[in-house]
C-alpha cells in the first residue's frame, strides 16, 4: 500500500502538529464537560436549568457527528476544524461572562458538544488524509493516545 511508514510520520511536523494540537483541544473541552453544570449555576441558572442546559449537549453530539461526517466528505477539513473549534472558543467566552443570557449559555454548550463531537472525528480523518492509509492503524492510535491522555 502507498504512504508512509508509521516512524517516517512519526518524525514528521504535522503529525506532532495534529497530536499537541488536539491534546490541548481535548483537555479544554474535557475540563468545560466536567465542570458544565457548576458554570452554569455560577453563571446564575438554577440547577434544574443548568441541568437542561447540559442536557442539550447530547442533542449536538448527535447532531455534530452526522454533520460533521457530512462536510467532511465535502468541505476542506482544515475549514471544518476551523470552523467548529472557533465557534467552540468563542463558547468558552460567553461562558466566562458573568452576565451571559440563557439562551447565549445554551449555544455556548452546542457549540462546545459539536467540537467534543468533531475532535474525534478530525483525528481520524486528518490521519488518513496526510498520512495515508499504510500505517493508519499506529498512526490514527498514536494521535488518539495523546487526545486521549489529555
Amino acid at each position: 500500500m502507498p504512504g508512509v511508514e508509521f516512524a517516517e510520520a512519526r518524525h514528521s511536523v504535522t503529525f506532532w502538529k495534529i497530536g499537541v494540537g488536539f491534546f490541548f483541544i481535548s483537555a479544554v473541552i474535557s475540563a468545560l464537560i466536567i465542570n458544565l453544570i457548576p458554570l452554569l449555576i455560577d453563571r446564575g441558572l438554577t440547577p434544574i436549568a443548568a441541568a437542561g442546559t447540559a442536557g442539550m449537549m447530547g442533542v449536538a453530539v448527535l447532531i455534530g457527528r452526522v454533520a460533521t461526517g457530512y462536510f467532511l466528505d465535502r468541505h476542506s477539513a482544515s475549514a471544518i476544524a476551523g470552523i467548529v473549534l472557533s465557534c467552540c472558543a468563542l463558547g468558552c467566552v460567553v461562558l466566562t461572562m458573568p452576565n451571559s443570557s440563557g439562551w447565549m449559555l445554551t449555544i455556548s454548550v452546542l457549540a462546545l458538544g459539536l467540537a467534543a463531537t468533531a475532535e474525534v472525528d478530525l483525528v481520524a480523518y486528518l490521519s488518513s488524509r496526510f498520512f495515508s492509509l499504510r500505517a493508519y492503524g499506529k498512526i490514527c492510535g498514536w494521535q488518539l493516545t495523546s487526545f486521549i491522555l489529555a
